[in-house]
């Protein structure tokens, strides 16, 4: 038995063989620059694969409308303001993360909390060097466009615009208290979980992951548990068909218990860690 953290695994599993045979990859959505070129497993499950399927309708969601729709979603009507909406500590956190980052209040000012909590975060991996241009769901996306092969996806982009825009208000709260304790160990988090990927060390990702959520049950419910229910079903109906399939997932959905490989593996599959 190989050791999970040994240097020869990756967060790549397949299951089934010949036709029907479904790779699972563990994305990092964003990753730096001296991540690439990736292991040699990597472009050989791509090499492998008929067809790509990733959480979403990458085209859709990185189109010009979509990008407008999550914008008009995530402002407040004209008079409203994310402070007056936020509870006294929400308000006193926030103010002093904009403040460590030197970012004016005033410029989210007129956002829904789950917009401030994703930009913020994205914003302090960018200040670190992290890009969703290197992400690896973004990497092999651009990949299929030059090669010409077939893309799927898990959930339409509308599913995922939902997951955001239609959080209550003290959902959202709890959100962007989540994301603003991230923030305080983000450059420590986002090393660990970078090296956990690329060792292929599946436990330890599940451990920084549950540690990210820790106090936060039902955003770790809403944003990977669910989804991962949700998506089990496709990619049954992929082993079952007659495609060599490559399934290219964040690497949260993956790992642990209520991972996909976990559930899979559950179902009576087995999987190769690869």
């Amino acid at each position: 038995c190989v050791p999970a953290h040994a240097r020869d695994r990756h967060l790549v599993w397949s299951v089934g063989s010949g036709p029907g045979r479904v790779t699972l990859m563990g994305s990092i959505h964003t990753l730096r620059q001296d991540a690439y070129p990736l292991p040699e497993v990597y472009q050989e499950a791509y090499d492998e694969a008929e067809t790509l399927v990733f959480e979403t309708d990458m085209a859709q969601m990185n189109a010009p409308g979509t990008q407008a729709r999550l914008l008009g979603l995530a402002l407040y009507p004209e008079g409203e303001t994310l402070f007056s909406h936020l509870s006294t500590e929400a308000r006193g956190n926030l103010k002093g993360a904009l403040q460590g980052m030197g970012i004016p209040p005033a410029r989210f000012s007129r956002f829904k909390p789950w917009f401030c909590a994703l930009n913020l975060v994205l914003l302090k991996l960018q200040h670190l060097g992290y890009s969703p241009m290197h992400g690896l769901d973004m990497h092999f996306y651009q990949r299929t466009s030059e090669d010409g092969k077939p893309v799927g996806h898990l959930e339409p982009v509308e599913t995922q615009i939902q997951l955001l825009a239609s959080m209550e208000k003290d959902f959202q709260e709890d959100f962007l208290l989540q994301s603003l304790q991230e923030l305080e160990v983000l450059e420590s988090m986002a090393s660990r979980m970078t090296e956990a990927w690329r060792t292929g060390n599946a436990e330890a990702l599940d451990g920084i992951i549950r540690a990210e959520f820790k106090g936060f049950p039902e955003v770790f419910e809403r944003f990977l548990l669910r989804r991962n229910r949700d998506w089990l079903p496709r990619i049954e109906d992929l082993i079952q068909g007659h495609e060599n399939a490559l399934v290219i997932v964040g690497a949260g959905h993956l790992v642990g218990p209520e991972g996909l490989v976990g559930m899979l593996e559950e179902r009576g599959y087995t999987l190769e860690q690869r």
